[in-house]
């Protein structure tokens, strides 16, 4: 199996998706009306099978309950599967040897504890907790132990092996990447900072063709924008980002919006919120002239003048589906039109995907996970479904008095709302540093959860939960404290 023969043993669950109706000998995790989801763990690790009773506070078993079978990772606690509650309150799970967090829960209520998993059969929970409490709790999660199955020192020399020859061809594919003196022959041909499009250059690894032709060939009016236009990017899109579809659908289009750089938003505005290409976590394709095509100058002017004239036409057209998209993969803007269906995020991407082809700056905002447009200085919210929240926000603020130890979020910390009988984690940028925070986050009045994390080894994680309340207006200071050794 290769390199991943030992850490696989310390799997918690490993699944895959089957499509139509499965009738093999595996265990079904979960069915529904496309696919059923299989779990393999068997084939890689020990496993076991936890089974979960859930209770209300007068000992009556509740069904349809749900209950997450959780495990600790990138400082969230996330569900390796969900299960509901039978009539009789049970629910069963088959995973590895290492400790969970089960929670369950119903509309409101909801109940949970940790479980290490080599010694737990079965747990009661009774649905007895409602948010509001604030308090800490501390936790240790233990990963399971790590089985040695390679062949002994055949094994070994084998990997090694294949490891050195890999290693070997890695190094020449690299030898056929771009030199600096010739990033530099490019960046003098355009007029450019040397170092700039070396940078980018660089950046790109195996993409440095397409790359190349984003510093090389340029127009005059796409040249005083493309250097600005690829700094809105993350490394992880500069290897992928493709010439032909990303800068003649983007910076192509840029005489299209002549009134919105000139006349209404400054220079920062319009290149984040216009003319970047990225939303979202979706696929980079081109959209910009499909829809100012689709869509039509008249469509595209009324949409300037009232933002309302996009909101309502999703909502006459777009079909919300919370199951067709199993994947959770986020369909494209020109797929949605095309569709006229989509899950909920990705309806969210294609109305800011609209208002950035017609001139409008728009952007997702992780925090409240809402489509936001500019509007006379200030985010405004869009709100496209029934469901979603108008309120006056809470202000949080967070401290960190360890000066040896700037936390990053997904690896020491993340903060999770509560909806629906469970704490969401928001989505901030990964691996974003403490101290890049804005001292005032705007966040949506509710209960949260603080989860902290000190990752030692072999794994174990030295745990917290923190539980705290925004009130509308409130302003709060957080403190983001890890437990040490």
């Amino acid at each position: 199996m290769g390199w991943f023969t030992i850490p696989a043993t310390r799997a918690m669950f490993a699944h895959t998706k089957v499509y139509g109706l499965y009738q093999g000998d595996e265990i079904v995790n979960e069915k529904k009306e496309l696919f059923s989801e299989v779990n393999i763990l068997n084939h890689y690790a020990e496993t076991k099978n936890v089974t979960v009773y859930v209770t209300d506070d007068k000992n009556i078993p509740v069904e349809n309950a749900f209950v997450d079978f959780q495990v600790y990772n990138y400082a969230e606690f996330y569900p390796l599967t969900r299960k509901l509650t039978t009539n009789e309150g049970k629910a069963e799970f088959i995973t590895g040897h290492g400790d969970l967090l089960i929670w369950a829960g119903k509309e409101n209520n909801f109940a949970y504890r940790k479980i290490s998993v080599e010694s737990t059969d079965s747990i009661k929970l009774i649905l007895n907790n409602v948010p509001g409490k604030e308090y800490f709790i501390d936790m240790d999660f233990l990963a399971p132990t790590a089985v040695d199955r390679k062949d002994g020192d055949k094994g070994d020399k084998d990997i090694s092996k294949r490891l050195n020859n890999n290693n070997t061809k890695r190094a020449r594919h690299e030898e056929t990447y771009m030199l600096q003196e010739e990033a530099y022959l490019i960046a003098d041909n355009q007029n450019f900072d040397r170092e700039i499009v070396w940078n980018f250059i660089n950046l790109s690894y195996g993409n440095w063709e397409e790359m190349a032709r984003f510093c090389g060939q340029n127009t005059d009016l796409s040249r005083p924008w493309v250097l600005d236009f690829l700094g809105t990017l993350s490394k992880k899109d500069l290897r992928d980002i493709n010439y032909d579809d990303i800068f003649f659908d983007h910076l192509n289009n840029i005489k299209l919006f002549r009134d919105s750089i000139y006349l209404k938003y400054d220079r920062d505005i319009f290149l984040n919120y216009i003319l970047c290409p990225r939303i979202e976590n979706e696929s980079l394709r081109p959209y910009k002239n499909f829809l100012q095509i689709k869509f039509g100058d008249e469509f595209i002017n009324n949409s300037r003048k009232d933002i309302n004239v996009i909101s309502n036409w999703i909502r006459s057209n777009i079909e919300i589906s919370k199951e067709a998209n199993y994947y959770s993969v986020a369909i494209s803007p020109r797929g949605i039109y095309e569709l006229k269906a989509a899950d909920q995020l990705s309806t969210k991407i294609f109305f800011i995907a609209c208002c950035r082809s017609f001139g409008i700056p728009a952007r997702y905002d992780k925090s409240s996970g809402s489509a936001q447009y500019y509007s006379n200085g200030e985010w405004q919210e869009s709100f496209l479904f029934k469901d979603e929240r108008s309120s006056v926000k809470a202000i949080l603020s967070l401290i960190n008095h360890d000066k040896t130890l700037d936390p990053e979020y997904y690896i020491h910390f993340t903060i999770a709302r509560f909806e629906n009988g469970k704490y969401h984690t928001i989505k901030f940028d990964h691996n974003k540093k403490l101290s890049s925070f804005p001292e005032s986050i705007e966040l949506d009045p509710g209960n949260y959860m603080l989860v902290t994390g000190t990752r030692q080894a072999q794994g174990n994680v030295m745990g917290r939960m923190e539980f705290f309340n925004l009130f509308s207006g409130e302003s709060k200071d957080v403190n983001i404290e890890l437990r040490g050794e």
